[in-house]
């Protein structure tokens, strides 16, 4: 996979009703969701209609959803994942830094991040984004 952003990818993204409706399955389910102050990483996110469409598009093998109820809180920092990534922005905004370049993901847009590239991400507004694992 080669790092690249892509805008407007797909704008069919799942509303804030089915993200907040997959939060509270996996709570009250108790599947595994990363509580970290005013972020929340939930990793049944294929439950999602659109999201399973996307994972067949994009022939991922899994979706995480990430949510962060307040701008400008952490994450997760500066990391690499080891298996390549697409994020798809479904709510929100997010700024990515990648190759200490700045890339400021919409609802629609997706950024594909190849295994072992180092990046950072912060919410600049109240968001959700889909990470899917390729």
């Amino acid at each position: 996979m080669k790092f690249e952003v892509k805008r407007k990818y797909n704008l069919n993204v799942p509303s804030w009703d089915e993200i907040i409706k997959n939060l509270q399955y996996s709570i009250d389910n108790e599947l595994p969701v990363e509580k970290k102050e005013d972020f929340v990483v939930c990793h049944d996110a294929y439950l999602i209609k659109e999201v399973m469409k996307m994972m067949g598009k994009l022939k991922a093998s899994s979706a995480h959803l990430y949510i962060n109820f307040y701008p400008k809180t952490d994450t997760f920092g500066k990391h690499d994942d080891f298996v390549d990534v697409i994020f798809w922005q479904v709510q929100g905004k997010t700024l990515w830094e990648v190759n200490k370049k700045k890339y400021t993901l919409n609802p629609g847009d997706i950024i594909c991040i190849p295994k072992l590239v180092m990046h950072d991400v912060k919410p600049l507004t109240i968001r959700a984004g889909i990470s899917f694992s390729i």
